[in-house]
């Protein structure tokens, strides 16, 4: 079954070794590649373990807001 959401981390991956730093626009990206991207050396700003943080407090917000 073709998985868009995996297919687009894969790309990243793939062709994340041709630029000097990743931007991200922090709600929509998967924090699990951020995390191997930076293992592997990549520059990525915001930093995972950042991205990681404002999605939780963007879910929680979302969540209060809706009840």
């Amino acid at each position: 079954m073709f998985c868009i959401f995996h297919f687009l981390c894969h790309l990243l991956e793939s062709t994340m070794f041709r630029c000097g730093v990743l931007t991200v626009e922090i709600e929509h990206v998967d924090v699990d590649t951020l995390e191997r991207l930076e293992k592997q050396g990549v520059d990525c700003q915001p930093k995972a373990s950042t991205v990681r943080i404002i999605q939780v407090i963007i879910f929680l917000v979302f969540m209060c807001s809706t009840n």
